[in-house]
């Protein structure tokens, strides 16, 4: 059943990365012999709220986003405002994640190639 709006936090922003983009960065982790504890994300960043649009505005919903606070979303964890890692150690080394826009364009135009056939 449709939503007939959604409430999206807009005052937390991340980095969205891809699986498959991790999965390679962190092979060539491996390649280059990279250890301890290390950020792998992304690069670039966006609010829950505009990565929901994004995947709204794909999909062709028009389906109304609205904006709310982390407060007004109520949940019981603390989050940090602002989540963006650094991915210093991977960037000296030359390994750089895709854009989360590049990687979401590229996962939508997968998607829309690989679509299950109609039953």
């Amino acid at each position: 059943m449709e939503q007939p709006e959604l409430r999206v936090v807009g005052d937390q922003r991340g980095c969205p990365t891809n699986a498959a983009d991790l999965v390679q960065s962190l092979a060539q982790m491996l390649r280059v012999d990279i250890r301890g504890i290390d950020h792998a994300t992304g690069t670039g960043d966006c609010t829950w709220y505009e990565l929901a649009s994004a995947i709204l505005s794909a999909m062709g919903q028009l389906t109304p986003v609205h904006p709310i606070t982390m407060a007004e979303a109520g949940r019981r964890a603390v989050r940090p405002t602002y989540s963006v890692l650094a991915n210093c150690v991977l960037k000296s080394f030359g390994i750089t994640l895709p854009h989360w826009n590049e990687t979401f364009n590229r996962f939508i135009k997968n998607r829309e190639t690989c679509a299950p056939a109609s039953v």
